[in-house]
């Protein structure tokens, strides 16, 4: 069973989409494009969560370093559509007495 990431983004979580497009170009100057696969259609997000005591922090980064290789389900802000994700990268921030934030990198991934 595929677990969810249930902590709160902050304001400064961004996303990009990237359509997967195939292109034919012809010696005209002429060419044809075209949609690539069912799952054409892909996101990318830079997610921030801001000012965390060192307890949720740990839940965070722990969270994700156990899904190091593996998918989890998360809804983007603004969306209410849930998706796979994975996470290869994030970093951890000291902030200011005690607290941390984390910016982590979420790029959504699909399966048959």
């Amino acid at each position: 069973m595929t677990d969810t990431f249930n902590f709160e983004c902050s304001a400064g979580t961004a996303g990009a989409v990237t359509h997967n497009v195939s292109v034919t170009k012809f010696g005209d100057g002429y060419a044809q494009f075209a949609k690539n696969g069912i799952n054409a259609r892909g996101s990318q997000w830079t997610v921030t969560i801001a000012n965390m005591q060192q307890a949720q922090s740990d839940a965070v980064t722990g969270f994700i370093d156990a899904h190091a290789g593996k998918s989890f389900f998360w809804t983007p802000p603004r969306s209410i559509k849930q998706g796979h994700f994975i996470c290869s990268t994030y970093t951890l921030t000291p902030v200011e007495f005690g607290l941390q934030s984390i910016t982590a990198t979420f790029e959504e991934v699909f399966f048959p």
